[in-house]
C-alpha cells in the first residue's frame, strides 16, 4: 500500500502498546509519491541490485474458505545491476506472524453510514487496483533504464460474489439510479496487544473470584488479593506457565479503588484465545473483565458505483456477481477536506511502513 499511495499516517490506536494504525487515503488529484524501492540479492560469488522500483497495482482476494490472497503486486523496476556491494546489516521489519483472516463486508447508501449494515450472503470479495505509474523513457542512451516516473490514471474496482436475496435487489435499483454506494471490507486477525483490565474496588467485602483461559480455571483469588497474587494464579495455569502473564500494578490490593490490567506475554501475546471471569462469590461492587486487546486489522472503504454482472453456479450454490468501480466523492471527507474515494487503514506492530 506503501508503495501505491505513499508512507501512511501512523499513530498509536485506542489501548495500543504495540500495535500501531497505518492510514492511507490516495489523492483524487496531483502527484501520489508512492514509495520507491531498492532491492538487492546475491552471495559471495554473484551479487545484483535493481536501484529503483516502482508499484503500480494490488490485488487482493477474500474467502472464508481456501485462500484469501495477495497477488497482481504489478510494478516496474529498473535494469538489474551486476556486482553490487551489499548492505552489510539490513534492518528487519518485526511483523504480526499471521495477517488478518475473519472477513466481514459492509454496504451502505450513504458516506456517513460507511461500516454500519454487514452483508450476510457474500461468498467472496475482490479487491484491485492497478495503473498507477507509468516510466518514462528518454532518448539518452547512456541511461541504463526508464529515465522518470509518472502518475497515470488508475482503475480500482470490488467484485463481490452474492447470493441474491432482498438486499441484492436494493442494488439493482441503486445501479438503475447511478447511485453511489459505499463499501467496507473489514478484517481481524490475532492481537498486537493482548490485554484485559479487572476493576478494583473497596465496595468488595469478601469473598473469591476465579479466572479461565483456555478452559483452565483458575484456583480461587481473594477479593483482597495482590495484583502479585493474581499473576501467580494466572500463571499456574497450564495453559499459560512462568511468565505468560503480566498483572499490574503489582502491589496494590483487589479491594481498592484501582484498575488492574492483565497483559499477556511472550507467545501467548498474539494468541486469539479469551480470558474470562467468574464473580459468583463475590460480594460487593459491580466486577467486570474488559477485553482492551487491539487485533490485526485490515480495512478498505471505498464509495463506488454499482455494476451488476452475470449469474453463476458455485458448487450448486446461485450467485449474483457485483462489480463495484470505486469513484470520487467530493462530498465524503473520511481521508480529507478534498473528498474521499478510498480509505485503507493497517493495525500491525510495524512502526514505519514502507521505510
Amino acid at each position: 500500500m506503501a508503495g501505491l499511495w505513499g508512507l501512511p499516517t501512523v499513530s498509536t490506536p485506542t489501548n495500543g502498546v504495540n500495535a500501531r494504525q497505518s492510514a492511507f487515503s490516495p489523492k483524487l488529484s496531483g502527484a501520489q509519491g508512492g514509495v520507491t524501492y531498492q532491492g538487492q540479492n546475491g552471495d559471495a560469488v554473484r551479487t545484483r541490485q535493481f536501484n529503483y522500483m516502482a508499484q503500480t497495482g494490488l490485488e487482493l482476494t477474500f474467502k472464508r474458505y481456501g485462500d484469501s490472497t495477495v497477488s497482481g503486486g504489478d510494478g516496474f523496476a529498473q535494469q538489474t545491476q551486476p556486482n553490487a556491494t551489499l548492505t552489510a546489516s539490513p534492518t528487519s521489519q518485526s511483523q504480526v506472524p499471521v495477517p488478518p483472516v475473519n472477513w466481514n463486508l459492509f454496504l451502505d447508501y450513504t458516506s456517513g453510514a460507511v461500516g454500519t449494515t454487514a452483508i450476510p450472503q457474500c461468498t467472496e470479495a475482490q479487491f484491485k487496483t492497478s495503473g498507477w505509474y507509468a516510466p518514462v523513457w528518454f532518448l539518452v542512451r547512456s541511461n541504463a533504464s526508464y529515465g522518470g516516473v509518472v502518475d497515470t490514471p488508475p482503475a480500482t474496482t470490488i467484485l463481490l460474489r452474492l447470493i441474491p436475496d432482498s438486499y441484492m435487489d436494493g442494488l439493482w435499483i441503486a445501479a438503475r439510479a447511478g447511485a453511489t454506494v459505499y463499501v467496507r471490507l473489514d478484517a481481524v486477525g490475532n492481537p498486537v496487544d493482548n490485554a484485559y483490565t479487572l476493576n478494583g474496588s473497596a465496595s468488595y467485602t469478601s469473598g473469591s473470584f476465579t479466572l479461565t483461559y483456555k478452559g483452565a480455571v483458575t484456583s480461587a483469588i481473594a477479593f483482597n488479593a495482590l495484583g502479585s497474587a493474581i499473576q501467580t494464579a494466572l500463571n499456574a495455569l497450564p495453559t499459560i506457565g512462568t511468565g505468560g502473564t503480566t498483572v499490574s500494578p503489582s502491589g496494590t490490593a483487589f479491594n481498592t479503588a484501582n484498575t488492574f490490567t492483565v497483559t499477556f506475554n511472550g507467545a501467548l501475546a498474539n494468541d486469539p484465545s479469551p480470558l474470562t471471569a467468574q464473580f459468583g462469590s463475590l460480594v460487593g461492587g459491580s466486577p467486570v473483565l474488559t477485553s482492551i486487546v487491539v487485533t490485526n486489522n485490515l480495512r478498505i472503504d471505498a464509495a463506488c458505483k454499482v455494476v451488476p454482472q452475470e449469474y453463476n453456479d458455485d458448487n450448486g450454490a446461485w450467485l449474483q456477481n457485483v462489480l463495484l468501480e470505486v469513484v470520487a466523492d467530493v462530498n465524503w471527507t473520511e481521508a480529507g477536506a478534498g473528498g474521499t474515494a478510498l480509505y485503507a487503514q493497517l493495525i500491525n506492530n510495524i512502526v514505519s511502513p514502507g521505510v
